[in-house]
């Protein structure tokens, strides 16, 4: 998949699964909130959306190959500086979720 992008393309830049919308009537799976859409490197996309699988537990070893590194080394730098920021209201778990973002990224750059 990664091989027929070009080298930058316009990206969603925040696919995980709660940017997921699915319609079980017509079958039909739409990405939403592109507020964060922008030209970014190949295999981004595919990227973002394996760190949320395998955040979930999800098993992406078929798919290691799919992954971008520089992307993923990105993600272990900017989720973890956006984890140490203070808690948007209390009870937040954004800041968790992120921490856990870097460290499954830091996982899959590993096996990469």
């Amino acid at each position: 998949m990664r091989q027929k992008q070009p080298e930058d393309c316009f990206d969603h830049s925040d696919v995980r699964s709660d940017n997921l919308a699915f319609h079980p009537q017509t079958g039909q799976l739409k990405l939403v909130d592109w507020n964060w859409a922008s030209y970014a490197p190949r295999g981004a996309g595919a990227t973002e959306f394996l760190v949320d699988m395998a955040r979930h537990g999800q098993d992406v070893t078929p798919w290691l190959d799919e992954l971008n590194a520089e992307m993923l080394a990105a993600f272990v730098g900017f989720y973890l500086i956006r984890s140490l920021k203070p808690l948007l209201k209390p009870g937040d778990n954004l800041r968790q979720m992120q921490a856990l973002s870097a460290a499954t990224a830091y996982d899959l750059l590993e096996r990469t």
